[in-house]
């Protein structure tokens, strides 16, 4: 990680102490995802890596998937790329009403 984006990532937390940008805004969206209506979406995964925000898990539809990226984004500015890798896999298929 280059210098001039570790200190980018740099915040300062409430209490004083610097924390990474990268875990205020994994556990930020996290938090998000685990408030959701939808059980699958609770479990969807996300780590943010120099810059780049992974998605994992599996959900029912591709609308779920989509309502994953559109919370995602809302949270983030345009400097965290998204890679969703997400895997959409149907009720039949995992027996699951969620």
């Amino acid at each position: 990680m280059s210098e001039a984006y570790a200190r980018r990532l740099t915040l300062e937390s409430s209490e004083g102490n610097e924390r990474p940008a990268e875990e205020l805004i994994e556990s930020r969206i996290t938090a998000d995802l685990q408030q959701s209506l939808y059980p699958a979406i609770c479990r969807v995964r996300c780590q943010l890596n120099d810059g780049v925000l992974t998605l994992q898990g599996q959900v029912p539809s591709y609308y779920q998937k989509q309502v994953v990226q559109t919370l995602v984004r809302s949270r983030l500015n345009g400097t965290v790329v998204v890679c969703n890798r997400v895997e959409v896999v149907p009720v039949e298929a995992t027996g699951r009403l969620d």
